[in-house]
C-alpha cells in the first residue's frame, strides 16, 4: 500500500498535461482579448468611413 501511494506521489506525468492545458488556457484568453481589441478598431474604421458618406 505504501509502494502504490509513494510511486503516485513521485509519479509526474500527469503534471506535464496539467502544465500545458495551463498555458494552452493563457494562450487562449490572450487571443480573445487581442481579437477583441481588433474587432474593436475595425468597427471603428467602418463606423468613420460611414459617417463621411452619410455626411
Amino acid at each position: 500500500m505504501a509502494g502504490i501511494i509513494k510511486r503516485f506521489y513521485i509519479e509526474e506525468s500527469g503534471q506535464g498535461l496539467t502544465e500545458y492545458s495551463l498555458i494552452l488556457a493563457f494562450v487562449a484568453l490572450v487571443l480573445i482579448g487581442a481579437l477583441s481589441q481588433v474587432v474593436q478598431g475595425i468597427m471603428g474604421a467602418y463606423q468613420r468611413a460611414a459617417n463621411l458618406f452619410s455626411d
